[in-house]
């Protein structure tokens, strides 16, 4: 329209700079399309404060008027006559338009001033208006981009949700984080102490090398960063080889191939747990800021989402402790009960064998009635079907010496899983051999304060594991042994004067007979045995009422646990 060599639209930056943003140039005429212009601004203000129409124009004729810098810029172009005017919309500038005559100097006509100054105030409007709809495009965009995201973080926690132990949480959490990000790898990087840690959860892509379970020794972590992530500190590097990182770190990512990684700390209870960590191992990798925030909600979530399963398993593992020791209870109640029934030693010892192998459903369980000189023998015995009988067996055990005696009359209980890793002597290994034993639990019958045998235990098929429960259990059972036969020697010792008395009734006048006395001290020692009968049944009571108690306890802690 203007029929001139050049029209050209530089845009203005900061620092007095502007850029060539577009041009239409006549052929023959160099091109200045993307060339950096120093001090724009110089036009700017002439065009805004020195001439009130809102252009400005030079004829080749007042060069002379211009600063030397913007004379050979314009050289540069070959210009020799310029036309120029803001673009701008309610007083905010955009950019300068401005018109070259190149071939030969120009005196600008009023209506092209007019026409270029009306061209630029259409412009400025249309900018503003493609920048309006640019802004409300990022904004629908970035709308969009929070919807989706926000969809991601609902499907993930609900995941994470229903996993009900660490492991499940972990190995949701990496599968869900790949599948989101698209990353070549993503893994959970638990920490330990001694500068230990390993990958306990992984998701990884094809033809990409497999980090489950690998430990990894890393001073440097320790010393420099667990405390920032223990504070909430997200690192992501875009590209490894940029980033100034340690020797020793960039040579544990290079023997898994990464080339970017984003990391983020997993905490729960103010305690950090482990790292949540994306790999990019195909190439460098420009982590978005919504990426970022995304992976720390996740990771926050993930160190909740542990924390209420170590809460869960803690409630679980409560009443499992609670429902073991009722059931415990019982049976040492009912055991004891059935005990205290049998009134004579052989009795005694015949009910707890069967009730213990019953309880502990193991191959054996023994009385070892120890004699002097080293000799000992099994008084009574219940063993499943397919195993040795070991009751009447005489053993002749050097090993057993006066120092065992002594730690067995002290209350030494002795458990063995495995006899051949128990360190035990030869003799006695071959003495367990002989009954096919493989693990073992002795706990000493004491009788009025000394050791008056051994109430054994044995495992024939395999080695076994004796937990604490029953381990505890067999020991309270032995001390009740010992109470009964106790009662028991009472009781057949108060019958003694009784058949004395019948004895001798037919050959002594009956009015000579010292009844009275003898009968008073049977009703002493009946009375004696009775107390000690109402004493051992008070005491079962109590366990009863511990018991009641204990499920108490249980209803307590489900109804907490309701409320939370």
């Amino acid at each position: 329209i203007l029929e001139c060599d050049r029209v050209i639209i530089y845009s203005l930056s900061q620092n007095n700079y502007g850029k060539i943003v577009a041009e239409a140039v006549t052929p023959g005429q160099p091109r200045a399309n993307g060339q950096i212009l120093a001090n724009p601004s110089f036009e700017l203000k002439n065009i805004t404060t020195k001439d009130s129409k809102g252009f400005w124009a030079f004829e080749e004729g007042n060069l002379a008027k211009l600063p030397s810098s913007y004379i050979t810029q314009l050289e540069q172009l070959g210009v020799k006559a310029n036309l120029v005017v803001p673009i701008s919309y309610n007083q905010e500038f955009f950019a300068i338009l401005a018109a070259h005559h190149c071939t030969y100097p120009y005196h600008w006509q009023v209506e092209e001033q007019q026409f270029l100054t009306e061209l630029a105030t259409r412009v400025g409007f249309a900018l503003n208006n493609a920048r309006i709809l640019a802004d409300a495009t990022k904004t629908l965009r970035q709308t969009k981009t929070e919807e989706y995201w926000t969809q991601l973080s609902n499907e993930t926690i609900k995941h994470l949700g229903q996993s009900s132990t660490e492991e499940d949480i972990c190995n949701v959490a990496v599968e869900k984080v790949r599948q989101a990000i698209k990353a070549d790898r993503v893994v959970v990087y638990s920490l330990d102490r001694d500068n230990l840690g390993s990958i306990v959860a992984e998701s990884v892509a094809s033809g990409w090398s497999r980090t489950l379970g690998i430990t990894i020794e890393d001073p440097c972590f320790a010393s420099r960063y667990i405390q920032a992530y223990s504070e909430g500190r997200v690192k992501a590097i875009d590209n490894l080889q940029e980033a100034k990182l340690s020797e020793c770190y960039l040579e544990q990512l290079a023997q898994l191939e990464v080339k970017a990684n984003l990391v983020a700390p997993i905490v729960y209870n103010e305690q950090i747990f482990g790292l949540l960590i994306l790999h990019q191992c195909s190439a460098p990798r420009t982590w978005q800021e919504h990426e970022i925030k995304w992976v720390t909600q996740i990771a926050d979530r993930v160190g909740l989402a542990i924390g209420n399963a170590k809460l869960l398993k803690d409630k679980q593992n409560l009443l499992k402790q609670l429902e073991t020791e009722a059931e415990w209870t019982k049976l040492y109640s009912d055991t004891v009960e059935y005990i205290l029934e049998s009134l004579q030693e052989k009795d005694i010892l015949e009910v707890t064998v069967e009730q213990v192998r019953q309880v502990l459903k193991c191959d054996r369980v023994l009385v070892y009635s120890l004699d002097r000189e080293s000799y000992g023998m099994a008084i009574e015995e219940s063993v499943a079907a397919g195993w040795t009988r070991a009751i009447g067996q005489i053993f002749d055990d050097p090993c057993f010496s006066i120092e065992y005696i002594k730690k067995y009359s002290d209350g030494r209980v002795k458990a063995t899983d495995n006899i051949y890793e128990a360190k035990l002597s030869e003799c006695y290994i071959a003495q367990l051999e002989r009954l096919e034993v493989k693990a073992n639990l002795v706990t000493p019958i004491l009788h009025k304060q000394k050791l008056f045998g051994l109430l054994i235990a044995h495992q024939c098929s395999a080695p076994r594991s004796w937990q604490p429960q029953e381990i505890h259990w067999l020991t309270q059972i032995a001390k009740q042994v010992g109470s009964a036969l106790s009662n028991a020697k009472m009781l057949e010792q108060s019958q003694q004067p009784i058949a004395i008395a019948s004895s001798e009734t037919e050959k002594l006048p009956v009015e000579i007979i010292p009844i009275g006395t003898n009968f008073l001290e049977i009703d002493e020692d009946i009375a004696v045995v009775q107390a000690k009968l109402a004493e051992t049944m008070a005491k079962i009571q109590q366990i009863n009422n511990t018991s009641q108690k204990l499920l108490q306890v249980e209803d307590s802690i489900n109804d907490k646990f309701k409320q939370n």
